[in-house]
């Protein structure tokens, strides 16, 4: 059941808003939402504690704790019923308490907002094999302006497996030409190079001057 919970979680962060609307009550230590599961037998409480979801099951008639379902081998009519109602409600909150969240970098963050902000875009997560790729487009032609994407370092060249989130943005070839320094800029990843450019969402460079970038990227879409 833990590892049902993470897989469901994993890239996603609680909306407190929507835990509440869903019936969760704040405590001292997070959130507590109880229900009734197998026609009124047991009592399902599941707690949002230090980003994880836990689940506890009381057997209503015995007054004692229902453990059997969170045992990954154990087997059984009423065992399978008690575990899928919790998976099932699990999944429910997973769907409609909790957004995605796969870029956590300071600069992705405030690229997201401004792009909500000015344009009213969302993500759009386009691949099911590829979570940590995600795009903007033009809402009027459904062009691409921006792709948003967390990759090894050693993708663009630097000697390092660290993780670091890149944008993908259209520019012109003089912008490329000057900008490319293989430090900040690069030559676009997994882009048409001639036309795009990969910029490291680090804090090496302004956020300022990436949203200007996002600008000029966005108007050249519309062509």
């Amino acid at each position: 059941m833990v590892e049902f919970t993470q897989n469901l979680l994993k890239f996603k962060k609680a909306n407190a808003a929507k835990l509440e609307s869903f019936g969760f009550k704040k405590d001292n230590e997070g959130y507590v939402f109880q229900t009734p599961i197998l026609n009124g037998q047991m009592l399902l409480t599941i707690k949002y504690e230090n980003g994880a979801l836990q689940t506890e099951v009381l057997d209503l008639e015995n007054d004692m704790p229902y453990t059997l379902y969170k045992i990954k081998g154990a087997t059984g009519s009423f065992v399978g019923q008690v575990r899928q109602d919790c998976q099932d409600l699990l999944t429910k909150i997973a769907n409609e308490c909790f957004e995605r969240e796969v870029f956590s970098s300071v600069q992705s963050k405030q690229i997201i907002n401004y792009i909500d902000e000015k344009y009213g875009d969302q993500l759009e997560y386009l691949w099911e094999k590829f979570p940590n790729n995600a795009i903007w487009r033009r809402q009027d032609n459904k062009k691409w302006y921006a792709a948003l994407i967390k990759i090894p370092k050693n993708k663009l060249g630097i000697d390092s497996n660290d993780e670091v989130e890149i944008i993908d943005l259209r520019a012109d070839s003089a912008t490329i030409k000057n900008l490319i320094d293989g430090k900040s800029f690069f030559q676009a990843y997994h882009m048409n190079k001639q036309h795009w450019i990969t910029v490291t969402l680090d804090g090496s460079i302004q956020t300022e001057l990436i949203t200007k970038l996002i600008d000029q990227s966005f108007a050249l879409a519309a062509k």
